[in-house]
Parts: structure tokens; sequence; C-alpha cells
């Protein structure tokens, strides 16, 4: 940590520092943190430098200004938001290029990526921390207050932020070298907190991560171990398979299983992935039946973050944002090519994508979890700064 932090430079540092206030968003200025990190980007002396030539930056500012147009026409959260849709996306995807730039370190990959999660799920820990402490597992409502305004958020939403902590625990075993205790005990501790809020709100989605990406560990790991090792742990695996299903029970009706053990076992509920495949197939109707966007009213969110912008603004913004798609598809396959030798960074870019596609295709990001999508943006821009400093070491060479 220390290494990473006196890489940075002093103008890195107070960005990361507005950084952490924007993700965190306390009492709801968040969106404050996000104008000044906008500032801090046009101030950029590289900025000319920084977009020449890069199709993914003016791709992202072609969808901000296009979507920020058309829902200006309609601005149901708040004049404000046009501000926020114009700039935000393509600022986070700067600064992540500025950052990335600047440390080329594989460590600060994720060391970055550690303290995002971080700062990202202590309003969402402290929330419902409190509802527990307050309530108990045993409550009706999934629905949490927020922590700083009392607000009343959507389970669905501030599950959001949990996400990458789904990654911590197969990360720390992937790891080769272990670093210092007290930042593996940290990071432990915060994927446990996340995990007891995951089991208040009961979210299917982020086990459903959990389980991926730990599997994804694993057989990552599995596939570059020992022929000793690969024995060994499957031994282990079924000792462990046996161990639970003869001694350990699990009672999905227990206090802290409550909420999450009556949705597991709301089958209708779950083979419909929550109601979305019929959204998903009313949306894809609606394409073709209303092209410029329909009404919220007609049958709520699509819970997608492509058919939503569809909903919300119609078939440009959309058919840009499938070109931005495609483009961050490029750019995964490329780093993680790119990596095959660190099976660390494989794991945390592989990680990294499911996870964050996995919402993509199930949440509506840009209405209730826009700083996801900044996030989004910022990690893109993270990588491509990291290209760019791989590419100049190896002129140098």
């Amino acid at each position: 940590m220390q290494r990473f932090i006196s890489s940075l430079r002093k103008t890195d540092l107070v960005a990361l520092a507005i950084l952490s206030m924007f993700l965190i968003n306390p009492f709801g200025f968040g969106f404050v943190f996000g104008y000044l990190l906008v500032l801090w980007v046009v101030l950029q002396p590289n900025l000319i430098a920084a977009i020449t030539g890069d199709t993914m930056f003016w791709t992202l500012l072609l969808f901000s200004v296009v979507y920020g147009a058309f829902y200006a026409l309609n601005p149901e959260q708040g004049i404000q938001y046009i501000i926020i849709y114009l700039t935000f996306p393509w600022t986070f995807y700067l600064l992540g290029k500025n950052m990335g730039a600047g440390v080329f370190d594989r460590d600060a990959f994720y060391i970055l990526f550690f303290l995002i999660a971080t700062f990202y799920s202590i309003t969402p820990i402290l929330s419902i921390g409190k509802n527990i402490l307050n309530g108990g597992f045993v409550q009706f409502s999934r629905d949490i207050p927020n922590f700083w305004n009392g607000k009343i958020e959507k389970a669905t939403l501030i599950a959001i932020p949990f996400a990458f902590q789904m990654l911590i625990l197969a990360f720390l075993y992937t790891k080769k070298q272990y670093s210092k205790y007290l930042f593996n005990i940290a990071a432990l501790l915060i994927f446990v907190l996340a995990m007891l809020c995951t089991f208040r709100i009961g979210s299917r989605t982020l086990l459903m991560v959990f389980f991926i990406t730990s599997l994804l560990a694993f057989f990552l790991f599995f596939n570059k171990s020992s022929i000793g090792v690969k024995t060994l742990s499957l031994i282990l695996m079924l000792i462990a398979a046996v161990y639970m299903i003869d001694y350990i029970y699990i009672d999905l009706n227990s206090d802290y299983l409550s909420v999450l053990g009556q949705r597991l076992q709301d089958s209708d509920n779950a083979q419909s992935a929550g109601g979305r495949t019929e959204r998903w197939m009313s949306s894809v109707e609606n394409l073709i039946e209303h092209p410029l966007g329909w009404k919220l009213s007609e049958f709520g969110f699509a819970h997608n973050f492509w058919l939503d912008v569809a909903r919300e603004n119609g078939l440009l913004p959309l058919g840009i944002l499938i070109l931005f798609t495609i483009q961050s598809l490029k750019l995964w396959a490329n780093f993680i090519t790119n990596n095959l030798h660190d099976n660390r960074v494989i794991y945390l870019s592989l990680g990294f994508f499911v996870t964050s596609y996995s919402i993509l295709f199930l949440e509506p990001i840009m209405n209730g979890a826009f700083d996801f999508f900044c996030v989004f943006c910022l990690v893109h821009g993270w990588l491509k700064g990291l290209k760019i400093m791989e590419n100049h070491e190896i002129a140098v060479r």
C-alpha cells in the first residue's frame, strides 16, 4: 500500500481523495465531488494528448452528449443530471487513464481496485449495519434507509456496491505472495461485512457473482498448479464436501438467512431472474414499436443497462453504447491476453469483467446506480493508461 501511494503523483492523490468522497456519497452530495473531478480532469496539462486518437474516449463522449441531450427533453431526475450525464462518463474515463499512465505497477492494479471497492461499499455497509442493529436480520422489507439522510433505498440498488467485494476472498486465494497480514485481515473483514449485508438484503445476484468468481479463481489456481498440488486440492475438496453434507446443516429459515432463504425458496421468481426475463422480452419488442423510447409506467425498469438506455432515450444512444461495449470487450480481451503470465492479474481482470457485466446485464444502471457506470468507465481508462505505459516500456527497451 505504501509503495502504491508513494508512486502516485501529488495531483493523483488529490484526485483519489476526491474520488473516495464521490463513492462514499455523504448526505447525497457525492455529485459535488464529481464536479470537482470534472474540473481536475479539464485542468490537466496533458488533456489534449490524452484524448488525441483515443476512439474509446470519443465514443464515450458522443454517448454522454447524446444521452444528456435526450434526457434534457424530459429531465425527470432534475436539471443537474443534464450536466452529470454530459460530463461524468468521459471524466471518469480520463481520470482512470491519467492515473493508469502514471503508475505502471501490477500490484497497483489490485490496490486501486481494493480502494475503489472499499470506498464504494462504506455507505451501504453503514446503512445496512444500522438497520440490523435497529431491527435485526428478521425484517419484512428488503429496502434500507440510507445512513446519511434516512432516505429509503431499494435493495437492488444498495446491493450493487458490494459486487466488487465478492472478489476479495478468491483473490487472496490466488495470490502468489501474501502482503502484510494487516492488509489481508482488513480485506477479509470487509468481505465478511459485505456477505452479512448480502444476507440481510437477500441478494441472489451477489451470491451468483460470488460463486462464479470463486470457481474462476479455483480453476485458474488449479490449472497453474503442479500435479501434487492438484491432487491434494481435489482430496481436500472431496473431504470438505463430504463433511459439509454430513455435518453442516444450513437453515434457510434462520435469522441471518431469513430474507435470502425466502427468496431462494421462491422457485418461480428465481426461474424468471426475478421477473426480469419478461421485462427483457417486452423491451426488445418495444425497440421496434417505440424506437424513440417508452414510458417507465408501461412495465417499469427493464433491469438491463442497454435496454434501459433504449427505454429512456431510444435507439440512437443505444447504438452508441453498443459501439462502446464492443470497444470495451476488445480492451479487456487484449489486456487479459497480454497478462497471461500473471495469475493474479488474470483473475482480477476476469473477475471484474464477469462482475461488472453481470451487474450491467441485470440492473438499471443509469437510473439509480449511475456511480457504478462511472466506476466502469474509470477502470476502462485505467486499462488504457496501463496499455500506454506498457507500450512505452517496450519502446524504451
